[in-house]
């Protein structure tokens, strides 16, 4: 060190590089920080108008992980932050950004080539190396590059393209690690890397959120519209990139909620239905990962099954399949003796016949109230596999994001959920009986007059019944002493006790698909949305959206046409129009803008409109006038019962 300290450099740019090579020897004396070292050859190289000095640095500093680490770590009093996006395992990213940018604002090509050509390599090396990777602090150079405002330029692109190859690596290491340990039944030894970058994401101001998620999805975008030959599960950079976006998404609070961390689940009154919705399908997705693992080649539950007798077959296979890891498996339907590929229509027609079938008033398995227009169950049904079968399809229909025609009381829901029910609910199922009951309660007579009993009568098929509510009840007159005790034995009658066989088979359909505790941060009314869809009726918003094909375009005269009626037509009508063109007069969580719709030419000016309920798709003759068009869709939609159950 005397050696060194007595030797006098003229040269004040040589000077500064040489400050920077004894910081990196002597970092426990980091008194001035090599920090400071670059921005003096910086400063030094812009007065004497002499840039060698400043290539050769980033030629020596910036190409290789441990060296450009070095430049940037925090000095010993100058604490890390932890949980800061301005740190990460003790390197300075502010100043990180400010050295990239002075470096970029000087201007000169052949800084800016250097800086390119170093930042190349160690991508490079970084791309390389990452599966061997074991310690947080190996991810230094990976967040450094990531500050480099010039990777983004896609003149630039190999840098991203070798870290997202990184990222992939580390997770393929990952994966290797946890499979490791689950043949040896021990723990995962060692920091998971990509949770230590995700954590580091997560404290991400909305600012460089948004701006580090629209550079990785145009890198995507760019990738597939201009590379050659892409096989999108060969390509690692965009199966890399796609890792980075994962870090990203929600699935950063669905793994809190799942690790018991903090999570926006603690709070589920400030989540949307849409994101309710969101944390499902992450749950369902990483589940059937989770089932291809254990049994690999087995990706699909697929139901076959004959149009005219799809109740019995989809029982028989549905017992077959009567396990949650084939269930929750991704459902593919095939009607016997059609070539249909299901792409999503030929599911869509699978459920909606299917529930079609079960709510026909001759099977009799559920009563339809007129007043409520709602299904509740029959007391007197027997057919406890079908309930069961139905509870199924509503688990189905909400993990595979296919809206169901049915219409049920928000009761059911509820005890989906187990929320509790009472008084207040049996007006959805029978708003008489809720009237008589409220009626007994308020009433300032004497109701014993009234001679009502500790019983029901019901019908059972064609015979009355008498049920008593508690023991001799047939015998117990109800008086104003006794009477809140009559409403709440009623009201658990109703709700419960008349039709707890044929509510418990439900229940079990439901809860063998869908038994995620999830669940339990949903309310009754979001459940009913996700399953059933919403009444939506911004047809403007449908316009927007709409596809045209066989040769209609958004300015042909029968699309204005068809465009005016129906914006004219009441709620009711409208509500019609979606049944008769799409089985269901209520749409997709979201509105209208989420329902896939297309319209699609017919010559023949003379037929009726006709529609594909499966695909969202109305079949349009091109009419000539305005007047022929709505006379014959309006006879079109009021004459069709599509897939309804009113």
């Amino acid at each position: 060190m005397n050696d060194v300290a007595c030797t006098k450099i003229s040269d004040p740019n040589l000077a500064a590089v040489k400050a920077i090579e004894y910081a990196k020897v002597y970092q426990e004396k980091l008194l001035c920080a090599s920090l400071s070292g670059v921005t003096a050859v910086i400063n030094k190289c812009k007065e004497a108008d002499n840039y060698s000095n400043i290539i050769k640095l980033i030629k020596d500093s910036f190409s290789l992980p441990s060296e450009i680490a070095s430049l940037f770590l925090v000095s010993k009093d100058k604490k890390c932050v932890n949980n800061n996006y301005d740190y990460f395992q003790g390197i300075d990213l502010i100043e990180a950004r400010k050295v990239f940018k002075s470096l970029q604002d000087l201007g000169r090509a052949d800084v800016l080539q250097s800086l390119i050509e170093s930042s190349t390599n160690l991508s490079a090396s970084v791309k390389f190396n990452a599966r061997a990777y074991k310690e947080p602090d190996e991810l230094r150079s990976i967040v450094i590059l990531f500050q480099n405002p010039l990777i983004y330029d896609l003149e630039y692109v190999t840098v991203l393209t070798n870290l997202f190859q990184a990222i992939r690596a580390l997770k393929e290491l990952e994966i290797k690690r946890l499979d490791e340990s689950k043949k040896k039944n021990v723990p995962i030894q060692g920091p998971i890397l990509t949770l230590i970058l995700q954590e580091w994401l997560s404290t991400f101001s909305k600012e460089h959120f948004i701006q580090y998620l629209t550079n990785t999805q145009q890198f995507v975008s760019v990738r597939l519209m201009t590379a050659d030959n892409i096989t999108l599960n060969e390509d690692l950079p965009i199966m890399g990139a796609c890792q980075m976006l994962s870090l990203l998404y929600l699935s950063t609070d669905y793994l809190n909620w799942k690790g018991k961390g903090f999570s926006f689940t603690s709070c589920p009154f400030i989540l949307n239905t849409l994101t309710k919705s969101t944390y499902l399908q992450i749950d369902h997705r990483l589940e059937q990962n989770q089932f291809r693992a254990q049994v690999p080649g087995f990706e699909y539950v697929v139901l076959k099954v004959h149009r005219e007798n799809i109740i019995n077959d989809t029982l028989n296979l549905i017992q077959k399949y009567k396990r949650r890891e084939y269930l929750r498996r991704e459902l593919k339907i095939q009607f016997i003796g059609e070539d249909g590929v299901d792409q999503g229509g030929v599911q869509k027609e699978f459920f909606q016949i299917v529930v079609r079938r079960i709510f026909d008033s001759e099977f009799g398995m559920f009563k339809y109230n007129e007043s409520t227009r709602t299904w509740w169950f029959n007391p007197n049904s027997s057919d406890l596999l079908e309930f069961e079968l139905i509870g199924i399809i509503l688990g189905l229909a909400l993990y595979n994001t296919t809206i169901l025609d049915v219409h049920f009381p928000t009761a059911v829901y509820k005890k989906l959920l187990n929320i509790p029910i009472g008084l207040d609910d049996v007006e959805s199922i029978d708003p008489m009986i809720h009237q008589s009951l409220i009626k007994l309660r308020e009433s300032k007579e004497d109701v014993s007059d009234w001679m009502t009993y500790f019983s029901v009568e019901v019908d059972y098929y064609g015979q009355t019944k008498i049920i008593d509510l508690k023991p001799g009840g047939n015998d117990i007159p109800v008086d104003n002493n006794n009477r809140e005790e009559y409403i709440r034995l009623y009201t658990h009658y109703l709700l419960e006790s008349s039709i707890a066989s044929q509510w418990d088979h439900f229940k079990k359909g439901f809860t063998l698909v869908c038994d995620t505790p999830f669940l339990a941060f949903i309310r009754a009314e979001e459940l009913e949305d996700l399953i059933c869809g919403v009444e939506d009726l911004d047809f403007e918003e449908l316009e927007k959206n709409t596809i045209y094909e066989g040769g209609f375009t958004k300015d042909d005269s029968t699309i204005i046409f068809f465009w005016q009626v129906i914006h004219s037509l009441s709620n009711d009508l409208k509500k019609k129009f979606l049944s008769f063109t799409t089985g269901s007069d209520r749409v997709p969580y979201g509105g209208l803008s989420k329902l896939q719709f297309s319209i699609t030419k017919q010559p023949d000016s003379d037929r009726l409109p006709s529609a594909h309920t499966c695909f969202n798709a109305l079949i349009l003759p091109s009419y000539p006038t305005k007047e022929k068009l709505e006379t014959l869709l309006l006879k079109a939609i009021q004459n069709s019962e599509g897939f309804g159950l009113r």
